[in-house]
């Protein structure tokens, strides 16, 4: 019994972590904005099953890559809520890995354009 509490408990925290994600990061809110675009898109153009997979797993990289980032500068910020250079840095690194991952993204997209272009 208490193994499923504590399962309860977590799922509870998860939750609320997607709840405080949605209603105040902005970057989040982008992402999302831009994923259903996204998702909109590729469904009148019709791709195939294994080019979702690509699209869906280069989305969540992005998605992923923000939540980390956005958890590491909340954190950042009430270690140092000054400012200070080396927490700058790590915000900085954080950043990086968004920024990585929302160019993979943009890649993927634009080949999969390119290649159902033809379909529009």
């Amino acid at each position: 019994m208490k193994l499923l509490q504590d399962l309860i408990a977590k799922f509870r925290h998860s939750f609320n972590g997607l709840k405080v994600l949605l209603k105040e990061d902005r970057s989040i809110q982008g992402h999302l904005i831009i994923s259903i675009v996204v998702i909109t898109v590729f469904l009148y153009l019709r791709i195939s099953l294994l080019d979702w997979l690509i699209v869906l797993n280069a989305m969540t990289l992005v998605i992923v890559s923000e939540v980390l980032n956005s958890s590491i500068e909340t954190l950042s910020d009430v270690v140092s809520p000054h400012l200070d250079e080396k927490i700058r840095k790590v915000k900085d690194i954080a950043a990086a890995a968004v920024l990585i991952a929302s160019l993979y993204a943009l890649i993927v997209g634009i080949l999969l354009l390119i290649k159902y272009g033809g379909n529009i």
